[in-house]
């Protein structure tokens, strides 16, 4: 949805379509996920992650056109699609499953003049005040502008209004998925936890499992990321099967993508197939 459509249907005045616009992207840039990282979309970002991924495949997997792949905290599903559009070109049938911890929100109407956009569990996430877009956190730089003060007074509402029982419990409902991701036959979208057990039905079923821009030891500490790991390396299928350990440099810094790919041998032990950029900084939290 696009940020112009999202503060009409906070005014009541079109109905929330099911999926994003094409201009979803700067919506995202803004909103900030209960877990603390930003739901942002950048198109091209892991170019070469996939095509490092896909040359690791070809030798483990070379008579296989057909691969299952899990990208887990894949955001707007954006850097998934160009990832199932590399594997076509190299002759492959991808069938893709993309997980995140928020896929879906609701848009709530506190008032006629504001709006506000929840995640499933019901945190705050947006705010359309008067017509006008209103993220909820707030930067160093919003001190200097005053622009912290209608953040704070739009959030201490919201929380008002909510400790008195008055946010409604239901709204209309909005896909956190860009749009082309949905429309996607051979790419599917689940809600799913990073950090939690892997579900029985995502055992030893993938031929690749990819985690890029997900697992951030700046955000969640090593300690909680090295219980996350082994849980990947669950769903990878068996022998030949690739673990792909990614981080973009942050949105408008420079630098170049650093990842660590994985593959599992006969014995089910891991070993690197191919790193870029000096390769992950999560290759110290990998089980023995």
């Amino acid at each position: 949805m696009s940020q112009r459509n999202f503060t009409a249907v906070a005014a009541g005045t079109i109905p929330a379509p099911p999926p994003l616009a094409r201009d979803h992207g700067a919506m995202f840039a803004s909103i900030r996920l209960p877990t603390g990282i930003f739901k942002t979309t950048a198109p091209l970002r892991l170019v070469d992650v996939d095509t490092a991924t896909i040359a690791a495949l070809a030798p483990a997997v070379p008579g296989a056109p057909a691969v299952d792949v899990i990208d887990v905290g894949a955001s707007t599903g954006s850097t998934t699609l160009e990832l199932l559009h590399a594997l076509r070109a190299a002759g492959r049938m991808p069938r893709i499953l993309m997980t995140d911890i928020a896929m879906r929100a609701q848009v709530l109407r506190l008032s006629p003049r504001h709006a506000v956009l929840v995640s499933p569990g019901g945190e705050l996430m947006h705010h359309v005040v008067m017509g006008m877009p209103l993220r909820t956190w707030r930067r160093r730089l919003d001190y200097v502008t005053q622009f912290w003060l209608p953040v704070a007074l739009a959030n201490a509402r919201f929380r008002r209004l909510r400790d008195a029982g008055l946010v409604p419990e239901k709204g209309e409902d909005v896909w956190l998925v860009a749009p082309a991701v949905r429309a996607e036959p051979a790419l599917r979208c689940q809600e799913g936890d990073v950090f939690a057990a892997c579900p029985a039905d995502q055992r030893r079923r993938f031929d690749i499992v990819r985690a890029a821009n997900v697992l951030l030891p700046d955000v969640f500490g090593a300690e909680r990321i090295g219980c996350a790991l082994p849980e990947l390396v669950q769903r990878m299928r068996g022998p030949g099967a690739l673990l792909v350990l990614a981080r973009s440099p942050a949105p408008g810094q420079k630098g170049r993508n650093k990842a660590t790919i994985y593959r599992m041998e006969a014995d089910g032990s891991l070993v690197v197939a191919d790193r870029l950029g000096g390769g992950s900084e999560l290759e110290g939290l990998m089980p023995a």
